[in-house]
């Protein structure tokens, strides 16, 4: 039977403070989010899996924008709650929805073409450099979250903008994190060194995760914009951090301003 692909974004319309570590873009998040939506309505071969796409905002949104993106077939949710100041995304994993498994997704994101995915894990990730906590802090937080053996050399650090979750596991992930024992990690993280307060809910996440059946895309998803690559190999580009977005994304994203 064919599957059904939750896919759920979570966004503000806004401009954090420069403290809050946000990574600034030419765009808007509102555009990257109306970008990301039309690249999946354009793209996504529905003889394949099934979709639904689902926006999760925490702030104040205009009239106008909600009514455009009900028009493109999205299900707008507003919740105020958010784990962090301006940081809604863990409510993606406690609405509940109808499909199989769901994608969560960042807004600086553009879908190329729909990516063959595998259904035999829980959950599936991308490993990324460990940062900015060094292994004997996540050996700490391994032992304190009952997580077993850390071994360095085993992937422990996944990029929290691009998870597909098994749709029975969303709210078991949602209410561990808002267990003691995570809450504790977390506000710790936030004061941690270095850009924590933007890695922090990354670090969590990794942390989270570890708790289900764990598998990895294929090369193809989750594509860093940042690093080489070969546009016709890309399944789902990501243009993430300050050197993401580059001369290639933004001529993709022209495609889909208007």
């Amino acid at each position: 039977m064919k599957k059904k692909i939750d896919i759920a974004m979570s966004f503000n319309d806004i401009t954090p403070p420069q403290e809050i570590c946000f990574v600034p873009k030419p765009i808007s998040y509102y555009d990257q989010l109306v970008c990301l939506v039309k690249s999946i309505n354009q793209n996504w071969d529905t003889s394949m899996y099934d979709y639904q796409i689902y926006i999760h905002h925490s702030r104040e949104l205009e009239w106008s924008k909600k009514t455009f993106l009900k028009s493109l077939g999205c299900e707008v949710i507003f919740n105020e709650y958010e784990t962090q100041l301006y940081f809604n995304r863990f409510e993606c994993y406690n609405y509940g929805t109808d499909g199989d498994y769901t994608f969560i997704l960042d807004t600086d994101m553009l879908l190329l073409k729909t990516p063959i995915l595998d259904f035999s894990k829980e959950v599936y990730v991308k490993e990324t450099p460990a940062q900015p906590i060094n292994m004997g802090t996540w050996e700490k937080y391994y032992s304190r979250c009952g997580l077993g053996s850390f071994q360095p050399t085993t992937p422990h650090h996944f990029n929290g903008g691009c998870v597909l979750i098994e749709n029975s596991k969303k709210k078991e992930i949602y209410n561990l994190l808002h267990t003691d024992l995570y809450q504790t990690v977390l506000r710790e993280l936030e004061q941690g060194p270095g850009r924590s307060r933007h890695y922090s809910p990354q670090i969590i996440l990794s942390l989270l995760l570890k708790n289900l059946d764990l598998g990895y895309f294929k090369p193809d998803v989750n594509v860093f914009s940042s690093k080489p690559f070969n546009l016709n190999e890309v399944s789902l580009l990501h243009y993430l951090g300050v050197h993401g977005y580059t001369s290639t994304v933004a001529n993709l994203i022209d495609k889909y301003k208007s």
